[in-house]
């Protein structure tokens, strides 16, 4: 590990005497559409931008086995991210909280993920709020109340940010707090989100407005968990999901991998543990965010397993579910779990062809965009034409496009040779186009791409 250490440092030292930030902020606002009111601003943010550029060199040479760099949040400074993550204040008051006993001899499970039991909504988006504590909070209810033999349901932040006179909205809170508060004053009901949309990501906080909602689930309390990784992971494997808290600090430019060295310092964040793996050489836990799903790996993060990395043991909690609500109406259709950018509808088009020119012994394959797709020689991918280029998210160890992701670029209109010895050219198109048996097909990768991945996949 040492090794790998010492060769990510090298790298980023090279990287940085070479980097061209001016091009790199040119295409991130190209990417995102950012628009600056003037000049000046204009070369605010980047100034910015160049500081998340090189705290993310900083952090990739400290964490070989993640990676960081460009995402929406890279003309953000630290100090306006930090609403993001501003409870400190909160977790501070529980620091030194005593948690029960951990639970003596036991080890790691293998492995659980209760994203594929169904116990997981999708990612959601906090916005410029400090309101990371109802979203852990809601995380943990959603998981339970589905575990409890309940349909799974999204239900309201917006309701704990408005309505809970425990916690403060979008300047902070906990989950505890937020448990007590639904128990004490609501009968322990939490109404759905589709009743009570989230409408505070601008910062603002209407007032309390909880007539007409709809009940999505009830909890009879919450409950404490060990502060040990191994209690906390041996609770999980059965009962589901688990709220914590953590020192997001380092988390800003994250963009995938498993982190090794994250600060811990301060609890500043609340989040949604929903599962582990302990199979791998490095053991990881799996952390659902709120801050959208372009951020991360599709809005989580993967942290080393073991080594309190963010101060992960310091504030695991959830909420306890008895049953279902009783005479209450039921909710309506949950909100289904969708992925953060949904399928377009969209296709491409890859020409595999026996000469250099594809011009040859030509056949073609279309695939959908914005879907999960298989990779000749192994992994999966997920792709989507832009202006100039083919896209793509890579999951070398995984082939339906979850866990540890590289991001790649293959150009469009252009014959490339692949990893088998022929060659194939990628056709972008904006109409929506049938696809028939997709699933079946293997996306090609460029012959450079291909070795690349082989490489990383031995190391």
């Amino acid at each position: 590990m040492r090794t790998l250490i010492v060769l990510a440092a090298l790298v980023v030292v090279a990287m940085a005497a070479t980097t061209d930030y001016s091009q790199m902020f040119t295409e991130f606002k190209a990417k995102f559409g950012r628009v600056y009111a003037s000049e000046s601003e204009d070369a605010r943010r980047f100034q910015v931008f160049v500081e998340n550029m090189k705290t993310a060199e900083r952090l990739q040479a400290s964490n070989p086995l993640a990676t960081f760099g460009v995402n929406e949040f890279s003309d953000v400074s630290a100090a306006e991210f930090k609403i993001r993550h501003n409870a400190e204040k909160y977790y501070a008051r529980i620091a030194n909280k005593a948690g029960p006993a951990p639970i003596a001899n036991v080890g790691m499970p293998p492995s659980q993920d209760w994203r594929a039991k169904g116990a997981v909504t999708y990612v959601k988006n906090q916005g410029q709020c400090g309101s990371c504590w109802s979203f852990s909070t809601t995380g943990s209810i959603e998981g339970q109340w589905f575990l409890a033999g309940n349909t799974l349901t999204a239900l309201s932040e917006q309701e704990l940010v408005s309505c809970d006179t425990i916690d403060q909205g979008c300047n902070g809170g906990l989950m505890d707090d937020a448990f007590d508060w639904l128990v004490q004053y609501r009968n322990g009901q939490i109404v759905t989100e589709s009743s009570y949309p989230y409408v505070s990501g601008g910062g603002n906080v209407p007032s309390c407005d909880i007539s007409g909602k709809i009940v999505g689930a009830k909890i009879g309390g919450h409950q404490d968990i060990a502060h040990d990784e191994n209690t906390m992971a041996t609770w999980m494997s059965k009962s589901g999901p688990l709220s914590i808290a953590v020192d997001a600090t380092s988390w800003q430019t994250y963009t995938g991998g498993i982190m090794t060295n994250c600060q811990a310092v301060q609890l500043d964040h609340g989040v949604l543990i929903v599962g582990f793996e302990g199979s791998g050489s490095i053991p990881y836990w799996i952390i659902k965010n709120s801050w959208g799903g372009s951020w991360g790996e599709n809005g989580y993060i993967r942290v080393q397993y073991g080594t309190d990395q963010c101060l992960i043991t310091k504030y695991p909690t959830t909420s306890i579910v008895n049953g279902s609500i009783g005479p209450t109406p039921p909710p309506g259709p949950p909100t289904p779990p969708t992925p953060p950018t949904p399928p377009s509808g969209k296709t491409f088009t890859q020409k595999q062809c026996t000469d250099a020119a594809c011009t040859q012994g030509c056949s073609s394959n279309t695939f959908p965009q914005d879907k999960c797709l298989q990779l000749s020689g192994g992994g999966s991918a997920i792709a989507k034409c832009e202006t100039a280029d083919l896209n793509m998210k890579t999951f070398m160890f995984s082939n339906n496009c979850t866990g540890f992701s590289i991001p790649e670029t293959q150009p469009i209109n252009q014959c490339l040779q692949d990893n088998q010895g022929t060659y194939f050219e990628n056709l972008c198109s904006s109409s929506i186009t049938a696809v028939a048996s997709a699933t079946e097909l293997q996306l090609r990768l460029p012959k450079h791409i291909a070795q690349k991945l082989q490489r990383l996949r031995k190391q």
